[in-house]
């Protein structure tokens, strides 16, 4: 729909980081569900180059929440959506979750053992590996944050300071190495 322009997929209506940032003219923002079949239709409408993949139920979701249908089905929905239209970069938002509680050594790396203790970090660990299915269609990142991000959140989190780099043609800063 335009170069440069970045589209948002919003569960809700009423998303306060996609309403905090409807004042860009190049943010664009559609309703709907990682899980609905319609994800390739949307992605190929709005000729989506990269995916910023930052959808997930969290472990202080509402009751009943769907960990395997979300985090599982969900990205890789996303994951094949991104394939059939051609998507360049898919960056998948993991959690520091997939790793063993307590940490067996700090500081940790990504060399650190992955080993889940709840329906959470299991499902996005698995979630990790569905991405690495993919690394010959398309270039997959996958960055395991530490800290919430999700609605209500204020505008320093992750995911808004990217959306808010990406508006603004701005490189995402990264910080530290291969080696830490």
């Amino acid at each position: 729909w335009c170069v440069g322009c970045v589209w948002g997929l919003a569960f809700i209506r009423d998303n306060p980081l996609f309403n905090s940032l409807s004042g860009y003219k190049n943010f664009k923002v559609s309703i709907g569900d990682i899980r609905e079949p319609i994800i390739p239709e949307i992605m190929k409408e709005n000729k989506v180059k990269t995916v910023f993949h930052f959808a997930a139920h969290l472990p202080y979701a509402p009751p009943n929440p769907d960990f395997v249908g979300v985090n599982l089905k969900g990205t890789l929905n996303m994951l094949e959506s991104a394939y059939k239209n051609g998507v360049e970069e898919f960056i998948y938002a993991s959690t520091k979750s997939v790793y063993s509680e307590p940490p067996e050594y700090l500081p940790m790396n990504e060399e650190h053992p992955t080993q889940p203790s709840n329906i959470y970090g299991s499902t996005k660990l698995a979630g990790e590996f569905i991405c690495r299915s993919f690394t010959d269609e398309m270039r997959i990142t996958i960055l395991r944050i530490i800290g919430a991000y999700g609605v209500g959140m204020d505008r320093g989190r992750t995911l808004a300071k990217f959306i808010q780099y990406a508006l603004t043609n701005q490189p995402l800063p990264i910080f530290g190495n291969e080696n830490n």
